[in-house]
């Protein structure tokens, strides 16, 4: 992967300003780390039945894929117990599968299937393919459900920041120029995809990388290029929002338009496979997807035969997913005509040249400049549905994008529920 020439010194006085604007970090003793990652611990589990408990959970269960054995005392790991806090003192039982055991004891077994991993990894941003999109709904079970996540749920959820480091840890591996002679495990001191790392971290705190200003976006940017922070940031939120508790769960279930990296049945029964039902998924949201500015609450409201029967906040998420198949969708249209994968409601931010141009005319009233030359606004996308999607009365061409005003009626298929879309005055 070529970095882009404009890009600063990883290293700089800029980097250090970016993290010390960001997140502070407390002053204090040294921290415990996890023996693994040698990361500050924070999500902790304990390595049953010998009970050590240096490690972060997601770094346990990845060691334990090629080695059910202790990476301190080399015992034998059955189980691994987390999630244990002031209220429940029992937590959360991970069982170690049957195939792990008696694996190949190699050391260099983890580091070869990371290394085919990560040149996996290298061939989606080079054909620049984002993940097939699998919405959250209520219906859903709990341990194959997708989140929604904000800055305040990965602010206080260990176990998600323990995630996006093992998430980080890899990806950013993909990026030859940020590579150094040294390691991450061989080293302590900072290195560039160490510091990166952090810098992100610190982000997913405090920032929203989907809000309308981009201001994520803007920033990384600046050391992977446009293109790939796009393309990276999508894949992050994939992965975070996932029920996989390891990443080679997640490589072999995550899905992607071409038939030729769709995933593959393991050879051996993988139980973090079963989470997520096998459906071909037909959506990936495009690489200015976003949600809308602060002081626009878009609302969805949902009419059966002139009673309202559901209120949608749409500005909550930047896609909204509906059909008749609960395992993926967002929004369930349990009517029989309706598709499985139906439609989507897009938010999507335009330059403002393109907002000039589009109708002839430059139409600020239906959407709301978000101060760096653009504007976020909500299109509507039929998924080549078998009865269609109808706007205001009309046939929806399938697969174009169609801009979606206040006021706006939405029907799916021959369902006689209709979809009043709402912009109420900032």
């Amino acid at each position: 992967m070529q970095r882009s020439t404009g890009s600063p010194s990883l290293g700089s006085q800029q980097q250090q300003h970016d993290v010390e604007r960001i997140a502070s970090s407390p002053v204090g003793e040294s921290p415990v780390r996890c023996l693994i990652c040698l990361d500050d611990l924070q999500d902790e589990c304990e390595a049953r039945p010998c009970g050590h408990d240096l490690f972060h959970f997601i770094c346990l269960v990845t060691w334990l894929e090629h080695r059910a054995a202790c990476p301190l005392c080399n015992g034998d790991i059955n189980e691994v117990r987390y999630e244990v806090s002031g209220n429940d003192k029992q937590g959360k039982i991970y069982k170690v599968p049957e195939s792990n055991k008696g694996s190949d004891a190699s050391s260099r077994l983890p580091l070869r299937y990371e290394d085919n991993a990560v040149q996996k990894r290298r061939r989606i941003y080079r054909d620049n393919l984002y993940s097939l999109h699998i919405g959250s709904n209520e219906q859903q079970l709990a341990e194959s459900a997708y989140k929604e996540l904000s800055p305040q749920l990965l602010a206080t959820d260990a176990r998600l920041i323990s995630r996006a480091r093992a998430w980080l840890r890899r990806e950013l591996r993909v990026f030859q120029f940020l590579n150094t002679a040294r390691d991450f495990s061989q080293d302590r001191r900072p290195s560039n995809m160490e510091f990166l790392a952090d810098l992100i971290i610190a982000m997913l705190k405090t920032v929203d990388f989907q809000d309308s200003s981009g201001h994520a976006e803007g920033i990384i940017q600046e050391y992977l290029g446009r293109r790939n922070t796009q393309l990276f940031l999508h894949e992050l939120k994939a992965w975070l929002r996932s029920p996989y508790e390891s990443l080679s769960a997640w490589d072999l279930n995550v899905q992607y338009r071409e038939a030729n990296t769709l995933p593959r049945a393991s050879n051996e029964p993988n139980p973090e496979a079963m989470q997520c039902p096998t459906v071909i998924l037909k959506y990936s949201e495009p690489a200015g997807a976003r949600k809308p500015c602060s002081t626009q609450a878009w609302r969805l409201y949902v009419f059966k035969d002139s009673e309202i029967v559901d209120t949608i906040n749409l500005s909550e998420r930047s896609v909204w997913l509906f059909g008749r198949d609960e395992r993926v969708v967002d929004v369930v249209t349990g009517h029989p005509s309706c598709s499985g994968q139906h439609a989507v409601l897009q938010f999507l931010y335009l330059p403002a040249k393109i907002c000039r141009k589009q109708g002839g005319e430059k139409r600020e009233w239906d959407r709301k400049e978000d101060g760096h030359g653009g504007s976020v606004g909500l299109y509507l996308i039929d998924q080549d549905s078998t009865h269609g999607t109808r706007l205001n009365g009309e046939a929806v061409e399938s697969g174009r994008y169609v801009e979606i005003k206040d006021k706006d009626l939405i029907q799916f298929g021959g369902s006689r529920r209709e979809y009043v879309v709402i912009l109420p005055p900032a």
